[in-house]
């Protein structure tokens, strides 16, 4: 069986809650990111929630209550954002948050379940400009279902993402978590994956990461190729080679713990570096000079 290639660049299916729906009024209040990277052949996702404060007078409430934002908005008003992922949650500045994102975003496509030319706009007003430095494509769970079906059998425009979605057997989130982000981006991630990937593959989470804390571990997922004459893995020629996961969470762990109480530029630098880190763009030897060579000014 030959498998289905692994993706060349890291991708980051994305999903926001608004406050309007038009990006030259509203904001986003939450935002989730599940980013993909390969590492030794195999894929990693790890997921990202963070939540903002807001400024309620240019809201639309109908767009505020399809995202539930009265019941789910953790951040309180003292606080600029959140992290709302898996683990507790983390007060952090607004400028802290941003900037822990727009460096997760770096260079990833970015692959949403709306439309992702609003997605984009919204993300680039967040992040401010020049920060906006991913992939200058991004695409949209619609896009990759026509890709996959084809035109014609799509139908008439404007294709519709649910009826899209359902023809490639993938059910779209019920309508009570519809507008929660995670719920979207995990939506393009199922998309995605049942066009480009045919055959399936070990695709464990990453520790997921903040710009401001250590890792908190996820469930890992294994998948195998579905094929009658695999054969089982020896577990002892199976041994890693690599990093081991005690020295990776360990450096983290060093990284975080300078940083929760630098407030200069070395607190964006060490977030680059825990996102390289955590998402095997680079090994704990060179992340370890690279610390060595940042300076935090305030610890």
């Amino acid at each position: 069986m030959t498998p289905t290639p692994f993706p060349s660049l890291t991708i980051a299916f994305v999903s926001c809650a608004t406050t309007h729906p038009n990006s030259d009024i509203g904001e986003i209040w939450e935002t989730a990111v599940i980013l993909r990277a390969e590492k030794d052949g195999r894929l990693y996702d790890a997921e990202y929630v963070w939540q903002f404060n807001i400024d309620e007078s240019l809201a639309d409430p109908e767009a505020l209550a399809a995202s539930r934002f009265r019941e789910r908005h953790l951040v309180a008003p003292e606080w600029g954002a959140a992290w709302t992922g898996s683990g507790p949650i983390l007060p952090c500045s607004r400028t802290s948050a941003i900037t822990a994102l727009a460096l997760l975003l770096r260079g990833a496509v970015l692959i949403s379940s709306t439309p992702a030319s609003s997605t984009e706009r919204f993300l680039r007003k967040l992040v401010g400009p020049g920060n906006s430095q991913w992939h200058y494509r991004p695409y949209d769970i619609v896009d990759l279902a026509v890709a996959k079906v084809g035109a014609r059998s799509a139908g008439p425009l404007p294709w519709s993402p649910h009826t899209l979605s359902g023809a490639l057997g993938v059910e779209p989130p019920p309508e009570e978590v519809a507008h929660i982000a995670l719920a979207g981006a995990h939506w393009a991630r199922a998309v995605h994956d049942a066009v480009m990937i045919q055959d399936k593959f070990l695709l464990p989470s990453q520790p997921v990461m903040t710009d401001e804390t250590t890792a908190a571990p996820r469930t890992e997922h294994s998948y195998w190729p579905e094929d009658g004459d695999q054969d089982p893995i020896d577990e002892e020629d199976d041994e890693e080679t690599g990093d081991s996961d005690a020295d990776v969470l360990n450096l983290i762990s060093d990284i975080a713990s300078r940083l929760r109480d630098a407030t200069d530029e070395g607190e964006y630098q060490a977030a680059g570096l825990i996102g390289d880190l955590a998402n095997g763009r680079t090994t704990v030897a060179d992340a370890r000079d690279q610390l060595a060579t940042i300076t935090f000014r305030h610890v």
